[in-house]
């Protein structure tokens, strides 16, 4: 099975599920480059496209990294340098270890439009991208069991008593048995509010200096691989080794570990799963002495059922939120 970001069923790419398209005429140019993504707490998390609700603890929105998260914004490849493009995907490249929660995003280059989002219309007009990507949570070794039930819902409460529970995951030791649980094809989309400024990267950027880095522009060569490359199949025995590969930054040909200002405009970032998507499934692993992860047996096949297009055109006639549609799996974050 190839672990790839890709079309899903029927779907086309192309289908937006919570915004219009606006004459791009009506949105100003942005900062190109690359820039941080500060994302906290879930503004929205919902697992409900899981028929069986002993599995809950296969989908979540609390993301292990904190502030982790990078946006490059540039010229997408294969445009002949007249389209604008985004990407989101880790702030590192290290391998070597693992926390529980989801895995920071990591999408291949997409065009960018100009929408209004119909779930936040007040906020003007928003550059949009959406992606089809592969989304792993990393969940306990007793996810599963009886007592486990409600899992998210757990650390749903936890999160809430402590702003900071999320931040301070710890690294997986050596030796334990998480489940790694895999939802290839979830569609992804960013918002970004070109008439909305970032307090937090005003001030972030003012105290670093750095306030003119959002000006710079993009030079050097794009990549358009679709990350991550290689993925585990189900497997009954093992272990062997799991390293997921992502794109080289943009800027300076490899990941990198140094920080980047955060991007002057509020962006949101939305996924949820749509019918036809490839079955998730959740295989159990073993963390190495190394850091990464061998195969282990068993694996479960998750039960999902995803509502479609024409539930979420419904659900704007009827909530505020598009996006609140009975039976789906959904995140959203955003920054401040």
């Amino acid at each position: 099975m190839q672990y790839r970001a890709e079309q899903a069923g029927n779907t086309p790419t192309n289908t937006l599920y919570d915004a219009s398209p606006i004459a791009s005429s009506t949105a100003a140019s942005i900062p190109t480059g690359t820039f941080s993504l500060a994302i906290g707490l879930p503004q929205e998390g919902q697992a409900e496209c899981l028929t069986n609700s002993s599995q809950s603890a296969a989908w979540s929105c609390d993301i292990a990294r904190e502030s982790k998260m990078l946006i490059s914004i540039g010229t997408q490849p294969g445009s002949g340098g007249s389209r604008l493009g985004a990407y989101v995907y880790p702030a590192d490249n290290d391998d070597d270890f693992y926390t529980y929660g989801t895995q920071v995003p990591s999408t291949s280059w997409q065009p960018l439009q100009v929408v209004t989002d119909l779930d936040n219309p007040a906020a003007g007009p928003a550059y949009q991208f959406q992606a089809f990507y592969s989304k792993l949570v990393v969940a306990s070794p007793d996810a599963f069991q009886p007592s486990s039930v409600g899992g998210n819902d757990n650390r749903k409460r936890e999160a809430e008593l402590d702003p900071y529970w999320f931040i301070r995951h710890e690294t997986i030791p050596a030796g334990e048995q998480p489940w790694f649980c895999f939802w290839n094809q979830t569609l992804l989309e960013g918002f970004i509010y070109i008439k909305q400024n970032s307090s937090s990267a005003n001030a972030t950027n003012t105290m670093q200096g750095s306030a003119s880095h959002h000006g710079a522009s993009y030079t050097g060569t794009l990549t358009s691989s679709c990350p991550p490359t290689s993925t585990p199949s189900p497997t009954s025995s093992g272990p062997y080794s799991f390293t997921p590969s992502y794109p080289d930054s943009p800027q300076n040909g490899g990941m990198f570990s140094n920080p980047y200002p955060e991007y002057q405009y509020i962006i949101t970032i939305e996924e949820r799963r749509i019918p036809g998507s490839t079955p998730p499934y959740c295989q159990k692993m073993q963390i190495l002495d190394d850091g990464k992860a061998g195969f282990l047996p068993p694996v479960i096949t998750l039960g999902e059922d995803d509502p479609g297009y024409r539930a979420y055109a419904n659900a704007g006639l009827r909530r505020p939120k598009r996006m609140e549609v009975d039976g789906s799996c959904h995140c959203q974050w955003s920054t401040s």
